[in-house]
């Protein structure tokens, strides 16, 4: 169960919402957990990213004084790709581009320049690779865009003569494998990484190792595969070679079961975070299948309406990075969303912060 120690079926606690202005960038009034205090907490609200502007922070009234407006923001976020330096790379159908996103340096970008843009007609999965480059897929073409970190297309892979679709993909950094789910054929393909078929495993069905439209694929820190089966409104594991291991969920609204899942990714301690489009919630389960806690319920945000933190109207991708950031891409409201897991240092720090003295609990293990 890992450090997840009881189930807690979290909504919208009313409580604790964070709400703000639709029109300014996220405003902080004070930390947001699930479970609330005094349980200790497991996943803590950070920050919900609309454009630019919201990197660079501040109100949308001052920004407007100064004469400073928002450049680039999201319009339908999709799936997300990032490494260990701050950068995200988000994919965005409603305008044919990727997105990419430098916490850091507090920018936002267009990944590969002139070379992409118009040729993308779908933009779909996007990971990185153990050397820092991007692999960013067109569905429409079935194609795989390589781009360094100075944003030049080195290379473009076509797969389309071994797979119909591309989704939310995964890239063991290990084995230099590309995993691709391939809803079309319900089917996953694995290449490598320059692209030649290694592998490939599944069917259209409902049995064990078939699948009916498959859309995102994740790694845990073995290199086994897990595959979002979305009609199937189920999880399927398979070791790296592509042998089924298990599987978990079935379709139904309580809590542990899926609608329509999207993405999928994996924490430090290998909890697994599932994204349901039609729930509008984001679920974590243990590494055998239980479920471990549940956020999110369906939300739409549009101009002049409150902003709920944890609220989701037809959620897509999550990425999980090395700190254990959750960022999910909360496509009908035009955002990111992100979270933190309370994995054992951030506890820790947490119970500093309540008690600098050191005379609070001990984070549990």
């Amino acid at each position: 169960m890992g450090k997840f120690l009881k189930l807690i079926s979290a909504g919208l606690l009313a409580a604790s919402l964070l709400t703000a202005c639709a029109s300014t960038g996220p405003v902080v009034k004070k930390r947001l957990f699930w479970p609330p205090p005094p349980d200790d907490p497991k996943i803590e609200w950070l920050a919900t990213y609309y454009n630019d502007a919201d990197l660079r922070g501040g109100s949308s009234l001052m920004r407007d004084l100064v004469g400073e407006q928002s450049e680039l923001g999201f319009i339908s976020p999709l799936f997300i790709g990032g490494n260990s330096e701050d950068k995200l790379v988000v994919s965005d159908p409603g305008q044919n581009a990727f997105v990419v996103l430098d916490l850091n340096k507090k920018t936002f970008d267009v990944l590969g320049s002139s070379v992409m843009a118009g040729s993308t007609a779908k933009p779909t999965g996007v990971a990185f690779d153990g050397k820092g480059l991007i692999y960013a897929g067109d569905d429409r073409s079935c194609k795989v865009y390589v781009v360094n970190n100075e944003n030049k297309v080195l290379q473009v892979l076509d797969l389309s003569a071994d797979v119909k679709s591309v989704g939310a993909f995964a890239i063991d950094k290990m084995r230099g494998h590309l995993i691709v789910p391939d809803a079309n054929s319900h089917k996953i393909a694995i290449f490598s990484l320059e692209g030649k078929l290694l592998n490939s495993f599944g069917k259209k069905g409902g049995q064990d190792g078939e699948f009916n439209y498959p859309v995102g694929a994740a790694l845990d820190s073995q290199g086994n595969i897990y595959i979002s089966d979305s009609f199937n409104a189920r999880v399927q594991i398979f070791s790296p070679e592509g042998v089924f291991m298990s599987k978990f969920g079935m379709r139904g609204d309580a809590v542990g079961d899926f609608g329509i899942i999207k993405g999928l990714a994996l924490d430090s301690d290998d909890h697994i975070y599932v994204v349901d489009a039609r729930y509008s919630r984001m679920q974590v389960f243990s590494s055998k299948g239980e479920v471990l806690i549940s956020i999110g319920a369906p939300y739409s945000q549009t101009q002049g309406e409150t902003v709920v933190a944890g609220g989701f109207l037809l959620p897509q991708g999550i990425y999980i990075d090395a700190h254990d950031r959750i960022y999910v891409a909360d496509m009908g409201n035009r955002r990111l969303q992100v979270f933190q897991y309370m994995n054992e240092r951030e506890l820790k720090k947490y119970h500093l912060d309540k008690d600098p003295g050191g005379g609070g609990k001990t984070p549990a293990k």
